[in-house]
């Protein structure tokens, strides 16, 4: 059990906030559980959809603009060793990577009502996310730039080009790893520097870089100790 921790929060689960939901369940489903494990599948699937249904009207998202990422583990008895299944699963809180395609569009629209924004491992050049390492495999979900219909929505969510006629953006704290293959940190890179030349004389725009980072699975524990600790300072600065 504590190897496949060990694997879950080096190589799995992103460093970012992470919540637990438990599921038990009653006694004569417990039963029903215990021998046939293809019931687990379609069990699985419904908590999965309950839980970011309640995630994403939290964030008063609609249906197709947020999905959750969900790690989630049986435990077959209790601490008797009595049969007691229940479900132990860790969702994704936090708005980072494809998040980039939501956030900084609300902060440049509206930039009075943001006190800073921080923005780690994000896609804020989504019209261009053909160019980038991973950007084929994102085309079924945010849609292939070479469709005129698909780069006109993704125009409509770049962050990058927004950015050229925005107003003064608030103060900006931008992440990246340079080892990241999900995320390309040119993105970040480039709306760095246009921000820096639009407003950096009145605001500060700071891109912290890592070198031997990656997307969260496999970085570093120093490295990950470090950007933990810089993300709420800066947070916390700007808010007071």
């Amino acid at each position: 059990m504590s190897q496949t921790a060990a694997h879950l929060v080096d190589h799995v689960i992103p460093h970012f906030p992470v919540r637990q939901w438990v599921l038990s369940l009653p006694i004569p489903l417990r039963l029903r559980l215990a021998a046939p494990p293809e019931l687990f599948t379609p069990m699985l699937q419904v908590v999965k959809r309950l839980v970011t249904r309640h995630l994403r009207d939290r964030a008063g998202l609609n249906a197709d603009e947020g999905h959750a990422g969900v790690v989630t583990l049986i435990q077959r008895f209790g601490s008797s060793t009595n049969l007691n299944i229940h479900l132990h699963a860790w969702c994704l809180t936090a708005c980072t990577s494809a998040g980039g395609a939501l956030v900084p569009l609300a902060v440049l629209k509206e930039p009075d009502v943001f006190a800073a924004m921080v923005l780690p491992v994000a896609v804020l050049n989504a019209s261009q996310i053909g160019a980038a390492t991973n950007g084929a495999s994102q085309f079924d979900e945010m849609g292939d730039p070479v469709t005129p219909e698909a780069f006109k929505a993704l125009l409509a969510m770049d962050a990058y080009h927004l950015l050229a006629t925005a107003k003064p953006m608030p103060d900006t704290l931008l992440t990246i790893g340079m080892n990241d293959k999900r995320v390309s940190p040119w993105m970040s890179a480039e709306f760095a520097a246009r921000a820096q030349a639009k407003c950096g004389d009145e605001r500060t725009i700071w891109l912290r870089t890592e070198t031997d980072s990656s997307h969260g699975g496999g970085t570093p524990e120093g490295a990950r100790v470090a950007e933990f600790a810089d993300i709420p300072a800066f947070a916390w600065d700007r808010s007071r």
